[in-house]
């Protein structure tokens, strides 16, 4: 018996030991921080894609390496459309960041590549302390966050240059929920006053960032079990005020979509249910991955499987916490519907890029965390699945090699899409290969 508790003693010091490599005071910021740059560490030396990169970074390289012109980045949109009458995208922080690549770079498609995987990792890090303050399980947050950083699903927002708007949105929101969480628990305006600070820069990189407002009053849901009115007033006060004052900026430099009258077009919600099953089944099942994500080119089979398990794995396991569930599955979703709306309503309702899956990826993660699994159990699993999402995310990176991979990924994942053969074609006529290029925008015409 003696050797027996001995052994059991030997073990459980073993663990322990191992368990403080990883989770000790920093050491899990330093170990998420360097795995996500080792997934995404082949995209430094990858060029521009033809998907607006050439557009917001290249052809614009004098504009953006003449540093008077920064107050000029809060006076336009982001695609600077001069005719009042065409709907841009007020994204000011998203334009800085390439006015710093370049100013660093010379235009270098090195440097901003780094900054897409400097962001990453911050948001990754962030993400960790996040759910750590939600869960309240550092060993279950790490495992989750771990997935996050190699998630291949999340490719399109690293290894594409302009996909950095939704990991530098998710830095700003993920800070806000943190120092909102804190001001919960201990009260201070100033916590308060920094939660709101991120929101508003969140919302100068991507109107997404909106989404928080709903989910503040959530968030106190699911800290107290309760929604305490009387202490809301306050921060929903702020959150309000600073919504406001982005809004009538935003008004007065681009013209808005006109939403309430859209939002009246038949079969518009009934639109929304295939491009949230396949962003669910990529979220869960990371297969079919393609630079124009749609619904045309994308089976639903893998979708109706995934959704088939969840159920199973609902009824069969239960949840934990079913607050932080619903919370969860809320930040999943809200945080979807406004890009999917928005691609429903200016004719693009075919197209659902990968990277808009960036920050609702988090909510998930809370969700499937509180999933009654016994996850010590299933530790090695854990181990192997995230093993497996890096591997992926480095084969699924390659993509965003150069313009001409990405062009020739474009229609071979979306082959019925007829802007992916005016960007191939675009490619061949640079090659010389003009037949194939004219082959390319005779099948694009004909789409």
């Amino acid at each position: 018996m003696n050797k027996d508790k001995k052994q059991i003693y030997k073990h459980g010091k073993k663990q322990e030991q191992i368990s403080d490599l990883f989770q000790k005071g920093f050491r899990p910021f330093l170990w998420i921080a360097a795995i996500a740059f080792l997934a995404y560490l082949p995209t430094l030396w990858f060029g521009y894609s033809p998907l607006d990169d050439f557009t917001l970074i290249v052809k614009r390289l004098d504009w953006l390496k003449d540093i008077r012109h920064f107050p000029d980045i809060f006076t336009k949109g982001i695609f600077f459309a001069e005719d009042a009458k065409v709907p841009d995208y007020y994204r000011p922080l998203l334009t800085v960041t390439f006015m710093i690549d370049v100013l660093i770079g010379k235009g270098s498609p090195v440097i901003c590549h780094l900054t897409n995987v400097l962001i990453h990792m911050a948001a990754t890090c962030l993400c960790f302390s996040f759910l750590n303050h939600l869960i309240e399980n550092r060993k279950l947050s790490f495992l989750f966050t771990l997935l996050f950083a190699v998630h291949p699903i999340l490719t399109h927002a690293v290894a594409w240059i302009p996909g950095r708007n939704d990991s530098l949105m998710a830095v700003f929101i993920f800070s806000s929920a943190i120092f909102y969480l804190k001001y919960l628990k201990i009260g201070s305006i100033k916590i308060l006053l920094l939660s709101g600070l991120m929101y508003l820069a969140a919302l100068f990189t991507k109107e997404n960032a909106i989404i928080f407002l709903p989910l503040v009053a959530f968030l106190d849901l699911v800290v107290t079990g309760r929604i305490n009115i009387r202490k809301l007033i306050i921060p929903f006060f702020m959150f309000s005020i600073l919504t406001i004052a982005w809004w009538i900026i935003r008004a007065k430099v681009v013209m808005a979509v006109p939403y309430a009258a859209q939002l009246q077009k038949p079969g518009l919600y009934l639109g929304l249910l295939a491009p949230m099953l396949i962003f669910l089944q990529k979220s869960f099942l990371p297969v079919q991955q393609s630079v124009f994500s749609n619904v045309t080119d994308t089976s639903l089979i893998p979708s109706l499987i995934v959704l088939a398990f969840l159920i199973f794995v609902i009824v069969r396991y239960g949840f934990r916490n079913k607050r932080l569930v619903w919370f969860g599955i809320a930040w999943y979703f809200l945080f979807l519907l406004i890009p999917t709306m928005h691609a429903l309503f200016n004719g693009l309702s075919d197209i659902h890029f990968e990277h808009r899956l960036y920050i609702p990826l988090a909510g998930l993660l809370i969700a499937v965390s509180q999933v009654n699994l016994p996850y010590k159990k299933y530790f090695y699993v854990f181990l192997i699945i995230i093993s497996a999402f890096f591997v992926k995310t480095l084969v699924r990176s390659s993509v965003y090699e150069d313009s001409y991979s990405f062009a020739i990924a474009a229609v071979n994942e979306s082959p019925n899409l007829a802007n992916v053969y005016n960007i191939r074609g675009n490619e061949f006529n640079n090659l010389g290969r003009f037949n194939e290029a004219i082959a390319d925008y005779s099948h694009g015409l004909k789409l």
